[in-house]
């Protein structure tokens, strides 16, 4: 039979079914949505951003890191003069104010040389001249040998030896202030990479000292004392006979003998320890002029190898600070002068067998020398000296790039840019080169303002214009610092050639003006 009521109900069944299957589809389409939703990995765009950020913050950080690097090295360089100064003021305190020495007060008396000297010393004495320990060690106690190059300073009579016990204030005697150990890290400076990665490996060695026969060679340390304040004054101080800045220490009887702390005039100016290679402001290394150094085959430039260098030194009334060859150079030209010996009345003396020259290597041509070196001749002028800082130009634009109508200078067949050589700055009279002043302001003033102002400037100097006005027309150039054969330039209006020499050759250099005031 029929039964209507069981088919309503089956209807409802099969529909409640469809709702809930049409449901059930419904929801797992929004459920794998968000399965892929969560499991969608980074767009390539996305990455570049994160990359990009993330390279923006290195970009930030390595340069203050770096920075932040050099700083605590400094600092802790700075720790070990202060501890040497602090050691060798301690053993001026237990031996009359005395600066360590190796050698015998009187030991010039006994020869007129090393050598000649130790076999006088023996001979006279009866025993050899005491030993310079290094330290104890391998059941031994290590000395120097008898010789000029350890036991002397140094020997401004040699013109084969440069060194000397100046470079080893790690000795014994200084060391038993300290730490009692030749190789320890206060004789080293951070910043000298060379002998750190040649000597570190000694440190925490159990001996005093450790034979230059394990070592691989005597590794000295990145610290010198003055060698000049560790003989007698008068061996470098005006010799009335010869009115030269040096007497030969082997004729003076105490020549050898070193000085007191107490004897130091300028102890703010003098000298005591300093960085013995040239570690701050550093751009090399290793001198390229030795085939093997002491140091796994390298050889540091020395703390004069370079203008740049900027050496750590402890001074003799004990402050720290930087001094380096532009304070020396500088120095060195101004007391020669009120001296009135420009050639040999500075700083230093000239006048030994080195020339005036400490180095590591040949001539001892340094960076500083031998053009700065026993005057200043070359010195470059400091910016504190321009008496017209608003109207001399520091700066400028070499080639003619503003209200430029030409651009490479047919007076070159080949020129440096793939075949052109474009016409300089002063190459028109409408030329007016982007330009640096030396009060810091910045504008455009060309060939017309220049030529005016030469012209101006002439008349006001009663000199024949234009040739004695803001540049001078008196070197070899005649006033024309050009590109090409006569010298001038080629100009748009009228003059067919001018020799116009604005901020090449300024009369009174940095303390003359390019311009004149409007």
């Amino acid at each position: 039979m029929f039964d209507a009521g069981v088919v309503t109900r089956r209807n409802a069944s099969l529909k409640a079914t469809y709702a809930s299957i049409r449901i059930s589809g419904a929801q797992g389409a929004i459920e794998r949505k968000q399965d892929m939703q969560r499991n969608r990995g980074f767009t390539i765009i996305e990455l570049l951003v994160v990359v990009s950020i993330i390279a923006l913050l290195v970009g930030i950080l390595l340069p203050a890191i770096g920075k932040a690097r050099d700083q605590a090295q400094l600092t802790r360089s700075q720790g070990n003069v202060k501890q040497l100064g602090t050691a060798l003021v301690t053993y001026g305190a237990e031996y009359s104010d005395r600066q360590p020495t190796w050698i015998t007060d009187n030991f010039s008396t006994y020869g007129p040389n090393a050598v000649a000297a130790f076999a006088g010393y023996q001979a006279e004495v009866g025993i050899a001249h005491p030993w310079a320990i290094l330290g104890y060690g391998q059941g031994v106690i290590w000395v120097w040998g008898l010789a000029e190059n350890t036991y002397l300073p140094f020997n401004p009579a040699s013109t084969t030896n440069r060194f000397g016990s100046f470079r080893c204030p790690n000795n014994r005697a200084v060391s038993t202030y300290l730490n009692s150990r030749f190789y320890d890290p206060v004789y080293y400076a951070p910043k000298d990479k060379a002998v750190m990665g040649s000597v570190e490996r000694w440190f925490d060695h159990p001996d005093e000292y450790v034979s230059s026969g394990v070592t691989g060679g005597q590794k000295f340390s990145s610290y010198c004392m003055s060698p000049a304040a560790m003989v007698s004054p008068d061996v470098l101080g005006l010799n009335r006979s010869t009115n030269l800045y040096y007497t030969d220490p082997w004729t003076i009887g105490a020549g050898w003998r070193s000085p007191a702390f107490s004897q130091a005039t300028f102890p703010d100016l003098k000298t005591h320890v300093n960085e013995h290679h040239w570690l701050q402001n550093n751009k090399k290394t290793c001198n390229p002029a030795f085939a093997t150094g002491p140091y796994d085959g390298c050889q540091p430039y020395f703390f004069n190898g370079s203008i740049e260098s900027n050496p750590v030194t402890l001074f003799y009334d004990g402050h720290i600070g930087p001094l380096g060859q532009r304070d020396a150079i500088e120095g060195n030209a101004r007391v020669a002068a009120q001296n009135g010996r420009p050639t040999d009345g500075g700083l230093w003396s000239v006048n030994t067998v080195w020339g005036g020259q400490y180095a590591d290597y040949g001539t001892g041509g340094y960076y500083t020398s031998p053009f700065v070196i026993r005057g200043g001749a070359f010195r470059s002028p400091s910016m504190g000296q321009a008496q017209y800082a608003d109207l001399k130009t520091h700066v400028i634009e070499h080639h003619w790039l503003q209200n430029r109508k030409k651009i490479c200078n047919p007076a070159f067949v080949n020129g440096p840019y793939d075949g052109c050589q474009p016409f300089f700055f002063n190459g028109s009279w409408d030329s007016a080169p982007v330009t640096l002043y030396y009060d810091g302001h910045i504008e455009n003033r060309g060939q017309r303002d220049a030529i005016d102002a030469q012209f101006r400037l002439a008349e006001q100097n009663n000199g024949p214009a234009p040739n004695d006005g803001t540049w001078s027309t008196h070197t070899a150039w005649q006033g024309a610092y050009a590109d090409y054969s006569p010298g001038g330039y080629y100009m748009e209006t009228g003059l067919d050639w001018s020799s116009t020499s604005y901020h090449i050759l300024t009369i009174d250099g940095i303390k003359g003006r390019d311009f004149v005031a409007n």
